[in-house]
């Protein structure tokens, strides 16, 4: 289904910050869908906003506010940003 392997933890670990519920203190008041999951995947398979945006034919923009939500929604850097690239982070 994803392209990269990461997804099935991110998603597990995203299943268990949404099990906390209240109890999990949150900067925004929406929860991720899909749609950030699929970013999250294009965006570490092509290591770029800017392809991944043309993976999923969105605009550059609506990519990096995808990733800043869910990053900000986790509560963890999901990516090492290095010049031009991104890179998944270790944990």
């Amino acid at each position: 289904m994803f392209k990269f392997p990461l997804v099935r933890n991110l998603m597990r670990f995203a299943g268990r910050a949404i099990d906390i519920g209240d109890r999990m203190a949150r900067d925004t008041s929406a929860a991720i869908s899909l749609k950030h999951i699929e970013a999250y995947d294009a965006i570490a398979a092509t290591g770029s906003t800017i392809a991944a945006s043309v993976e999923l034919g969105i605009s550059q923009s609506n990519a990096s506010r995808l990733l800043q939500q869910l990053e900000d929604y986790l509560g963890v850097r999901l990516f090492e940003r290095e010049k031009n690239r991104l890179q998944p982070t270790r944990e």
